[in-house]
């Protein structure tokens, strides 16, 4: 049974490889449709966020994890949850 996984989890990885160029083509498919790339990047990443969510809630994962999220580290909080990006802007910009 072991061996089957071990197959099973190489053909996930490889349809997942495949599946990058393939979100690259779309994206810039999209792109040609709504004149600007811009617009196509939102509504790749809104049309991505609807789906974690729901499959949040057909997971039925409790909202208590998203409150853990304040004892993470504070460059997990400024590239995953989006907080404190006005911080990471003073630091980069401002000289000492």
């Amino acid at each position: 049974m072991s061996s089957f996984f071990n197959y099973f989890f190489i053909i996930v990885a490889l349809v997942a490889g495949m599946m990058i160029p393939t979100q690259g083509a779309i994206n810039t498919k999209l792109a040609s449709y709504v004149e600007s790339p811009v617009t196509a990047a939102f509504i790749s990443f809104l049309v991505g966020t609807i789906a974690l969510f729901f499959y949040l809630l057909i997971a039925e994962t409790p909202l208590s994890n998203f409150t853990n999220s304040k004892n993470a580290p504070i460059i997990d909080r400024i590239f995953v949850t989006g907080k404190n990006w006005k911080k990471l802007f003073e630091i980069k910009v401002k000289p000492k």
